[in-house]
């Protein structure tokens, strides 16, 4: 029972972590290591999921932007590999992302999305 009520200080410090790790990703204001590839035109990756997992940055992004608060609404809750990322790491996850990408600017301003508790769609 006392793991269970520790859970909430252990989320807040990972999100703690989340958010002093974040300051050196691309949309950071405060100290932006990496630079935001131009073929990429909108704030597509969020800056925790670049520096702090392993697995598929656009779908990481998603998990990280829709989710937040503590426990069962938190990102570290989702079934993904995390790991702080060195700078050289995700400046590389960054690029592979934006080579991958390459995104068409018409179709990206077209894009919507259609998310329901079991299905996760793109139109």
């Amino acid at each position: 029972m006392k793991a269970w009520q520790a859970v909430d200080e252990h989320v807040a410090t990972l999100n703690k972590i989340g958010g002093l790790v974040g300051q050196f990703g691309p949309t950071s204001s405060s100290l932006p290591l990496i630079e935001r590839p131009a073929e990429l035109y909108s704030a597509s990756v969020d800056d925790r999921s670049l520096m702090l997992t392993e697995f598929e940055l656009g779908r990481a992004s998603f998990i990280f932007r829709s989710t937040n608060g503590l426990h069962r609404k938190s990102p570290w809750f989702s079934p993904h590999p995390c790991s702080i990322n060195t700078i050289a790491e995700s400046r590389e996850r960054m690029r592979a992302f934006a080579e991958d990408a390459r995104q068409d600017r018409v179709f990206e301003e077209t894009l919507f999305w259609v998310v329901t508790r079991t299905l996760n769609c793109f139109y």
